[in-house]
This record gives structure tokens, C-alpha cells and sequence, in this order.
């Protein structure tokens, strides 16, 4: 194996996950790579293709002509999939496009790869398009989506898709730590029964649709918490938090909680259905401060 040879950084499960996929010459249909770092998981995508169809005994070996065109983008059936310039995420006519592609016979490998890229950013309705394709993929054809913020992906995307996690914990991106961040300080805000709090954190929460979509889901599972804190099941608490989460439970009711998250899932679909942004933002914040103080 030459020592230049990329070696993708993984630990655990993951690394026996790619290490398994390398010596079965298979891929999953979709997989999903979780990493703060692009490059990074776009060198594994490579990788891993290369992997499977690497002809030597050291898989991937870098040096047969499989490794080299994988590796050097060069090959006609492992295809990039770009947000065009300017854009956040791929669209939905792109994510068509490839749909019909994936039913064309690969041209040189015996299988064809799709490394999608920013796939958390693509709207709801990209995402759509690739589970429809993801459901009942032709046998030969691998979608491998690359991605900061696996919240941000529809959960029907999710699990049709295996993850791998790369860099172990600091695969936990900066962006889901702001947003669970965020989260937190939206929740801690509610506690102080100041509506213009509450109503004032809409100037810190994210512009970016995808963004905002992982802080709706970590705002909702700040609530699951704080009502298993109420149950007493403090064995589902993340240790670090379960104090606060604690103290939290005991200031708001059972059923301010519920209206609270229904007022967050209520939210992520509008966020989904591509409503204004900042007027999702508004009721979101004034709904929240409703559900929890003024129908108590």
C-alpha cells in the first residue's frame, strides 16, 4: 500500500463497517457520511468505491487503474454531485437527473457511485426525489451522501441509509453543537417567564434553512428530555446535561411540554414545506412562550 494512499479517519464501529464493506467488495445502496471535515469525506467516498472494485489483494491499493481514475476523478461511473454556484444544497432537478441516470448501465466498473455532496442541504422536496430512487435502487448503483449534520436529513433519507461516522466524536459538528447550543438557551430563556426573552432569541437563530431544521430537532429533544427528567428515567439523560434538564422539569406541566413540542414538530413541517423562514421563526418563539405560560 503507498504511504500517500488516503486512510480515511475512523474508529470503532465505523471503522469495522468500512473495513467489512472493503473486504465484501460491497456497498450498501445508500450510506451516508457524517463529517465536519468536506475533504475528509470525500476522500472516504472515493475510498470506499475504490475499495470494492480494487483488483489486488490489499484493498484499496491505490496504484491499479480502478484506484487511480477513482481516486483522480477520472472515472465516468463515480460521479459528483454539486449544489450549483451560489446555491444551498442540490436541487431537486439535479437529484431527477441523477435518478435517471442510476438506471443506465455503468460504463468501465461494475458499479456506479453517486458521492452526493452537502446532502444536509438539500430542501425537502431534493430529498424526496433521492428516497424515491433510495426505496428500490438498481442492484449496481450506490448513493453515498455527504454530510456535516445528519438532522438536517429527512428521517425516510435516514433510514434507508447505513452512517459512518468519520473522526469519531468530532463528527459531532460544530453546527449540531450551536444548534443543540442554541437549543438549550432557548429552553433556559422559557424558564425566566419573560416572553421578550424568549421572542429576543430570534436574532441567534440560523438563517440557513438546513441549519434551522437541526435546531427545531434539537429543540425538540431538549423537551423529551425534560419530560423523561419528569418520569424520573434519568438513565435516558445525557450525562452531562441531566442536572439542568432536572431542574428544568419541575418548572413547567406535563401538558405545557407537549403543547411545546407539538408547537416545535409544528415548526419542522412548516420549515419543510419551504414557508418564510423569519415568519417560521416568529411563531415559533411566540408559540413556545404560549404553550408554556399563557394556556397553563
Amino acid at each position: 500500500m503507498p504511504s500517500t494512499l488516503f486512510v480515511p479517519p475512523l474508529e470503532g464501529r465505523s471503522k469495522d463497517t468500512v473495513r467489512d464493506c472493503v473486504s465484501s467488495r460491497r456497498l450498501p445502496n445508500g450510506l451516508i457520511l457524517l463529517s465536519g471535515d468536506p475533504l475528509a469525506a470525500e476522500k472516504t467516498a472515493r475510498y470506499l468505491a475504490a475499495g470494492v472494485v480494487c483488483g489486488e489483494d490489499s484493498r484499496p491499493c491505490g496504484a491499479c487503474e480502478n484506484c487511480r481514475k477513482i481516486m483522480g476523478k477520472l472515472s465516468q461511473d463515480v460521479i459528483d454531485v454539486l449544489p450549483e454556484d451560489g446555491r444551498q444544497g442540490v436541487n431537486v432537478d439535479a437529484i431527477r437527473e441523477v435518478r435517471a441516470d442510476a438506471y443506465i448501465t455503468p460504463g468501465e466498473l461494475d458499479i456506479k457511485v453517486y458521492i452526493i455532496h452537502d446532502a444536509d442541504k438539500m430542501n425537502a422536496a431534493a430529498q424526496n426525489a433521492l428516497l424515491k430512487v433510495l426505496e428500490e435502487p438498481p442492484s449496481a448503483v450506490h448513493f453515498i451522501l455527504l454530510s456535516s449534520n445528519t438532522a438536517a436529513l429527512l428521517p425516510t433519507v435516514r433510514s434507508r441509509c447505513w452512517t459512518i461516522i468519520l473522526s469519531s466524536k468530532e463528527s459531532q459538528t460544530a453546527s449540531e453543537k450551536k444548534n443543540a447550543d442554541l437549543a438549550m438557551r432557548t429552553i433556559t430563556a422559557l424558564t425566566g417567564n419573560r416572553r421578550s426573552d424568549v421572542e429576543g432569541m430570534i436574532s441567534d437563530l440560523p438563517d440557513d434553512r438546513s441549519e434551522y431544521r437541526g435546531y427545531i430537532l434539537a429543540l425538540m429533544k431538549g423537551f423529551r428530555n425534560i419530560s423523561a427528567a419528569k418520569a424520573g428515567r434519568t438513565e435516558a439523560l445525557p450525562d452531562d446535561d441531566a442536572g439542568t434538564f432536572l431542574r428544568i422539569s419541575r418548572q413547567f406541566s406535563d401538558a405545557a411540554l407537549i403543547r411545546a413540542y407539538e408547537q416545535a414538530h409544528s415548526a419542522l413541517t412548516a420549515n419543510d414545506a419551504n414557508i418564510n423562514i423569519l415568519t417560521s421563526q416568529a411563531a415559533l418563539l411566540a408559540g413556545l412562550w404560549n404553550s408554556i405560560y399563557k394556556l397553563q
